[in-house]
């Protein structure tokens, strides 16, 4: 009955799934969830991570020296730690990349996938915690379907949460049971989080040692040194094998002066005290009905009906403590609540902001000031999402209140609960390969080319094994923008000519390379020659740089320079812009 439950419940959530992100599954191998920005970006993370370890196991052996060092950025080294390494996310498309060669495809796999198993995740967890199947499944709603998720469809990163209910079931699993397997899944859970994203490495894993301590207190187990032992143990194996995938940010950090961020950074993708009443823009009911206090990363609003319920299994808790003086230490419902508060309060940031005026300094500014980590953290709002993983488990304990309270009523006012959950959350349209737009920048074609499809260029790129484009002068952080490059050029121009003709080298001509038309100060480079300052290229607006792009200039060496990078005028630097 148990595992049929389990499966009845991974099957629903599919199905939801499937209908929150309609018309995805349509077109799930040839166009991306959401938008062409973060998860292009994220897609060519997966495909350069994953070419290194098919290589490797394909006899390659030297393949994973160049794990680090993707194709973009030159001659920067260690590119791939300027962001996200998703490496368990890689590791989850690998089959689908070696079967299909079609990163599109799997991230779109995994998209879905980070609903199915967060709703499954929790589900386990609920019905742990209560032994009702039905609230652990209304549960899985709340946190798979969160209204939260919706401002984050192009963070696939963000998104990634589901491996936390997985690591308080089994921790909670070896409480009960003592066994070791359990413990061992937990443990394993946690690394994966930890490596599935660097904000919850930061985030969830301090709150994995409060629930310790806390069962540890609750139990009467505070002088058990035995047990106390087995979780050092078991915490030093999770930090053995998270390190090695921290110490290239390490080294980025160090030698190239990437990620640390600045106190008005900081607080600018911090939560507002308004978050909690602003919803995303997309959700179908509540995206104009309640405009709430618009910022970046500021959509915080948790769903009226998973609120509800959270208050109700708070509210039952108290009154079963009232009733008897001697519970027993199963309930997490304390826990709970407490990390609710204080995870809601850490996603203020460190100045703690209503409307947009600051009212106070936040305990964030602690965790900045002396926690090693926290001051590469661009986004301290990120932490509403663990807002919704402790409401949805409150919000199960409500359901299973009451489940005992009106039983004969419960089944449909659950089935009610979980329509509404679904309701406050749904998308008003799910939108795939949207261009972004950025001023006196050209949108990039909406089709994606894949596999034996892509143009010449593409392929030479992905060729490329050292980080180094060969022949080629711009070194696009994204490639998205040599599309434009190449719709612009002349029909002449074939793409293996675009890569033997344009090179960036010592001239100091001040001409620039452009669409094949002689203008004033500017000559098409067949001699291999460019202008050794990319500003004044960029100041003549009929270059191959898009307009407008912000150019950032490589260590000199004699009298070289390269163009190595490129982002939208916004962006002041390059590398921090990714993350």
């Amino acid at each position: 009955m148990t595992r049929r439950a389990s499966c009845f419940a991974t099957a629903a959530y599919l199905l939801v799934a499937l209908a929150f992100t309609w018309p995805l599954v349509t077109v799930i191998g040839t166009e991306i969830a959401w938008d062409m920005g973060d998860p292009l970006f994220n897609s060519w993370v997966l495909l350069w991570t994953g070419g290194q370890v098919l290589a490797f196991l394909s006899g390659d052996f030297s393949a994973l020296n160049r794990f680090w060092h993707g194709n973009i950025f030159y001659p920067e080294r260690l590119t791939v730690a300027f962001s996200e390494h998703l490496v368990p996310q890689m590791l989850q498309a690998l089959p689908v990349l070696a079967a299909t060669d079609n990163v599109v495809l799997a991230y779109n796999l995994l998209f879905l996938s980070t609903f199915v198993l967060s709703g499954f995740g929790m589900f386990l967890l609920v019905r742990e915690l209560t032994g009702n199947a039905a609230a652990g499944f209304v549960a899985g709603l709340a946190f798979a379907f969160a209204p939260y998720r919706v401002a984050h469809f192009s963070h696939l990163q963000v998104l990634s949460a589901q491996w936390m209910p997985f690591v308080i079931y089994g921790y909670r699993r070896y409480f009960e049971t003592r066994q070791r397997r359990p413990l061992v899944g937990g443990t394993v859970a946690l690394v994966v989080q930890n490596l599935s994203c660097g904000y919850y490495l930061l985030f969830f894993a301090p709150f994995v040692g409060v629930y310790v301590v806390y069962e540890m207190v609750s139990r009467g187990l505070a002088r058990d040194w035995r047990l106390w032992r087995t979780w050092v143990v078991a915490g030093v194996l999770a930090l053995a094998f998270t390190f090695p995938f921290l110490q290239p940010y390490f080294d980025v950090r160090t030698h190239i002066g990437v990620g640390v961020r600045t106190e008005a950074e900081i607080a600018l993708f911090s939560a507002d005290t308004h978050a909690f009443v602003t919803p995303a823009e997309s959700l179908w009911f509540w995206g104009e009905r309640l405009p709430g206090f618009r910022k970046p990363e500021g959509e915080g609003f948790p769903g009226v009906t998973i609120s509800l319920l959270a208050l109700l299994g708070l509210f039952a808790s108290v009154v079963s403590a009232k009733r008897s003086p001697h519970p027993r230490p199963r309930s997490l419902v304390g826990y709970l609540a407490i990390s609710v508060v204080m995870a809601a309060v850490l996603a203020l940031g460190p100045q703690i902001t209503s409307g947009g005026t600051a009212i106070g300094t936040g305990p964030y500014a602690w965790l900045v000031a002396w926690i090693p980590g926290f001051d590469g953290i661009r986004v301290p709002a990120r932490y509403l999402m663990l807002v919704a993983l402790f409401l949805a488990g409150l919000a199960g304990y409500g359901a299973a209140a009451l489940w005992r309270w009106r039983p004969r009523v419960a089944a449909g006012a659950l089935v009610i609960a979980g329509l509404l959950i679904l309701g406050e959350s749904w998308p008003g349209a799910f939108k795939t390969n949207t261009r972004l737009w950025a001023e006196g920048v050209e949108l990039p074609p909406r089709v994606l080319h894949m596999s034996d499809d892509i143009p010449p260029i593409y392929k030479h790129l992905r060729r490329s094994r050292t980080g180094r484009p060969d022949r080629i002068s711009l070194r696009y952080g994204a490639l998205g923008p040599a599309r434009a490059v190449l719709r612009r050029l002349p029909p002449s121009f074939a793409c293996e000519r675009f890569l033997r003709i344009f090179s960036c080298s010592s001239a100091n001509t001040g001409r620039g390379v452009h669409d094949g038309q002689t203008r004033p100060g500017c000559r098409v480079a067949r001699s291999g020659r460019q202008s050794r300052d990319p500003r004044a290229c960029a100041r003549k607006r009929v270059c191959l740089h898009p307009p407008g792009a912000v150019h950032r200039v490589a260590r000199t060496t004699g009298c070289r320079q390269d163009h190595v990078g490129w982002r939208q005028p916004s962006v002041s630097n390059p590398l921090r812009s990714w993350r």
